[in-house]
């Protein structure tokens, strides 16, 4: 159907009763009939054209609704593009309950009150007692006709104002004096052909609806909905391709027509708009439709003679609507699981508007706030939002995204800390920020956890000391004060005596409880600004500033050390302990942390060296030392990896006949400088400098391939001694590496004895103890080392399988001419005799002390008196001339 002809259906109607009537009119009194016909032909014409008007007025009207005024400048732009490219349309305007114009065709009028005689006008529609109003009117000298129409917004479609549209009749009246003119001329002029000319007339008369249809057609083309028109016989007068599209497809689905779906309007009421929703299938696909019904045209009684249908597909609406809902909540569901608050803040306005999330962080609800940017800033820690606002406001004007972190008031009075982040979403055309939008998180937890992590990383978390980080700051802090200035500045390296036997004897909770114990007595006894320190075990360090002398450095130290002359009472245990202190000075020592530090830990070593229980200043003295320790450890590391060291053997000797069943291995160092170097020297060297395992291992290795070597000479039943060391003693790896080299060497634990301190059972842990019994029952005879000059204790002998006792040289020097020395010695063999121990008296080196072990119980004699320490080669003859003999 074409749509310029559908629109002027009842044009040839009119121009038909024109014609018929005018032409009986001419076989009567012409000129009585000519006005009449005039005046009747005129009323006619504004009653169409006011018809005209309306039906363009409800279509514009519901044009008008679907646009969505939340966003205003699309819709008025919608409004002035109508007026502009209409203009028969004077003017179109939009204004709410309240007079307001909220759209308007001149974008100077918009937001402009209207006159309050116009409200007045409209209430009548506003209160839904007339659908419509349609009046006659001038504007700018101008004949128009005024349409005004409901203006309904929203889901529940409620009436919220008044659409105004004012159409000109200045085409249609020109038409109507042009038509009037020739209509009086040629009834003047030619009657006769009164017929051809009244068709003529007919259709200048016409021009005004013809024109207002072009008007209709053309706006029709450009709104995307469906219109049709059908009169109250159901017959469709007019419908839109867009209609015809749908509903006239016959491969589009189920049979579904225009009539089916209208049906029910014709006999709608004509004081009501019918609106409602459909769903069908087109093309294999639901189709929704939301559509209002209205009549247009009322005949005599009343009842509707034209309705039309304004439609629109809202399929893809629903499913964006749907999709919108469906990620509503994903967002929310996302924001609860991440733990963000959402705020939304209005920057003009101030306008300030949070979620639940955001508001649970604080312990409130929506009915203790009032949605305001103020009300939050109120919450904020007054230093935080020093520190903040400066990083949003730079954020705004830079255009970025922005995060910080600060604290805000909890309900209950506490400090909660946030994470917020936030962006401009929104800005005006000058560039100015109106809407921002973005998230908050509490982060307190990981605050809290920050803290924690620096104060672990800071302090000692058992004594809550500042630990070796915080001091190495603190002390490089008072450095940088003291530069070119006279006060003192002392490092002081404070270690407890014995805390090892502590410890083992009570536990290590009981010295975890001592240590705290400890560090109450030392804070008692230092001054306000000294600071005290945990290294860890039990090292502590003191940095004691502005000192004037170092005789007043020296009353601190003594005070440190006079604290722990009274005992320690902890869980009803007294114990006694002691500390030795190190001492190194700023700026004579060292200048920095490592130095004083350094220095301080030699001198508390010295301290340690020389009876433990004082305090010793560092000394140049103590740095030779240190030099010559580390040029000793070098040198003996070479000696090492190039095996340079030897190996000598010193027989031991059975008291009772004579023969020599076993030796100790005993080690020597041929430096090429300074020849035979002491073991007493360069084994102290070794377990400092961590090189006495490699020692140990070497010695062991040597020792079982000497007595493999020996073995093949065909000398059995014969033992070589060897002497562990404490941290060899401590090996895990000790048992698992003494069997391999007994595997490597086919050798049998009876073929070596290994020696031990009593120093070395008393430091032992619980996996020393047991590895003496593991030796013992892999069949290895183990001797006690220079007993009698150690922490003696019978106990050790109770709780190890000790196998024999070595008596010290130092007792065996004086026994012959010493009665007390004398029974020292008897006593301690007597002592084994108990025990079933073997005993070796070491250290006989004369004649007197040969006779006066000769004629004790004692089992074997070690000593200069019968050998020297001696290599393999000498050992051999000995041996294998007493195998011969």
């Amino acid at each position: 159907m074409n749509n310029k002809a559908a629109l002027l259906p009842q044009i040839d109607r009119l121009e038909s009763k024109l014609f018929f009537s005018y032409g009986i009119v001419l076989f009567s009194v012409l000129l009585i009939l000519s006005i009449f016909s005039a005046y009747h032909f005129k009323n006619s014409i504004e009653k169409d054209e006011q018809r005209l008007a309306l039906l363009t007025g409800e279509i514009l009207h519901k044009a008008i609704e679907q646009t969505n005024f939340s966003g205003k400048y699309h819709s008025r732009l919608f409004i002035e593009n109508i007026a502009k490219t209409y203009p028969d349309i004077t003017s179109i305007k939009v204004f709410n309950l309240n007079g307001k114009i909220i759209a308007h065709s001149n974008p100077k009028l918009n937001n402009n009150q209207v006159e309050e005689a116009l409200l007045n006008k409209t209430k009548k529609i506003t209160t839904g007692e007339l659908h419509h109003i349609t009046e006659v009117g001038k504007a700018r000298e101008i004949n128009v006709i005024n349409v005004y129409l409901p203006f309904h917004k929203g889901y529940a479609q409620n009436i919220s104002g008044i659409i105004h549209i004012v159409i000109s009749r200045e085409s249609g009246e020109q038409s109507q004096k042009t038509g009037l003119i020739a209509l009086i001329l040629l009834l003047s002029i030619l009657t006769l052909l009164g017929l051809l000319v009244l068709k003529q007339i007919s259709r200048y008369l016409s021009a005004p609806i013809i024109s207002m249809a072009k008007v209709l057609g053309g706006i029709l083309e450009h709104i995307p909905m469906l219109v049709m028109v059908q009169n109250k016989k159901g017959q469709q007068l007019y419908k839109s391709n867009q209609f015809s599209h749908y509903f006239s497809n016959t491969d589009a689905g189920p049979s579904t027509t225009a009539t089916d779906i209208f049906q029910s309007f014709a006999q709608a009421p004509h004081s009501q708009s019918i609106e409602k929703n459909m769903e069908f299938q087109y093309l294999g696909k639901d189709i929704s439709f939301r559509s209002i019904h209205f009549p247009i045209s009322l005949d005599h009684t009343g009842n509707p003679e034209l309705v039309c249908c304004i439609a629109e597909d809202i399929t893809q609406k629903l499913a964006n609507e749907k999709q919108l809902l469906t990620n509503e909540r994903q967002l929310v569901q996302v924001l609860k699981g991440a733990s963000l608050g959402y705020w939304d803040w209005n920057y003009q306005t101030g306008e300030h508007f949070v979620d639940n999330i955001w508001l649970e962080m604080l312990g409130l609800t929506q009915n203790n706030i009032t949605n305001h940017i103020s009300d939050w800033n109120d919450l904020v820690n007054a230093d935080d939002k020093k520190r903040i606002l400066p990083e949003i406001e730079r954020a705004i004007s830079t255009k970025t995204p922005y995060s910080v972190e600060f604290r805000m008031r909890h309900k209950n009075g506490t400090w909660i800390w946030i994470q917020g982040s936030g962006a401009v979403v929104e800005w005006d055309k000058e560039g100015l920020p109106l809407r921002l939008c973005g998230t908050h998180q509490n982060i307190s937890k990981r605050k809290q956890d920050e803290k924690d992590l620096t104060f672990l990383a800071n302090y000692d978390a058992l004594t809550r000391l500042p630990n070796r980080n915080l001091i190495f700051e603190e002390l490089n802090m008072l450095l940088g004060k003291r530069r070119n200035k006279h006060p003192i500045t002392a490092f002081m390296f404070i270690d407890l005596d014995n805390f090892k036997i502590i410890n083992d004897t009570y536990g290590h909770k009981f010295g975890d409880l001592f240590l705290v114990s400890v560090v109450s007595k030392l804070k008692k006894v230092i001054r306000s600004n000294d600071i005290l320190g945990r290294f860890g075990g039990d090292e502590f360090v003191l940095i004691a500033d502005e000192i004037d002398t170092l005789e007043s450095l020296t009353h601190i130290a003594a005070k440190v050390l006079n604290s722990f002359e009274k005992p320690i009472t902890l869980q009803g245990n007294i114990v006694y302990t002691s500390v030795s202190i190190g001492i190194s000075v700023f700026p004579q020592d060292g200048d920095n942390f490592d130095d004083l530090l350094k220095y301080a830990d030699v001198a508390m070593y010295k301290a340690k060296e020389t009876g433990k229980n004082r305090f010793c200043f560092y000394t140049e003295a103590m740095n030779q030392e240190i030099q010559s320790h580390l040029e000793i450890a070098a040198k003996l590391w070479d000696a090492i990896e190039n095996n340079l060291l030897e190996l000598v053997y010193q027989p031991q000797v059975n008291n009772k006949t004579g023969a020599i069943n076993s030796c100790e291995a005993l080690l020597r160092w041929p430096d090429a400088e300074k020849g035979y170097m002491s073991p007493a020297i360069f084994i102290p060297i070794a377990e400092k400098s961590n090189l006495i395992m490699a020692i140990d291992e070497w010695v062991m290795e040597h020792a079982c391939r000497q007595r493999f070597k020996w073995q093949a000479m065909g000398l059995n039943n014969f033992r070589i001694d060897i002497n562990l060391s404490g941290r060899q003693f401590n090996d895990q790896e000790l048992i698992p590496k003494i069997q391999k080299y007994l595997n490597d060497y086919q050798l049998q634990a009876t073929d070596i004895g290994l020696e031990l301190t009593e120093g070395m059972l008393i430091e032992g842990d619980a996996h020393g103890d047991a590895t003496v019994h593991q030796l013992r029952d892999l069949g290895f005879e183990i001797a006690l080392d220079d007993f009698g000059t150690g922490y003696s204790s019978l106990s050790y002998l109770k709780k190890f399988p000790i196998s024999t006792l070595k008596i010290d040289r130092s007792f065996i020097v004086d026994a012959p001419v010493n009665p007390d020395g004398a029974a020292l010695v008897n006593a301690i063999i007597a002592m084994a005799e108990a025990l079933s121990l073997s005993v070796v008296a070491e250290g006989v080196e004369t004649e007197a002390q040969y006779q006066f072990i000769k004629n004790t119980p004692c089992t074997t004699i070690q000593g200069y008196y019968f050998h020297k320490p001696m290599p393999a080669a000498e050992i051999e003859n000995i041996l294998f001339k007493k195998s011969l003999s």
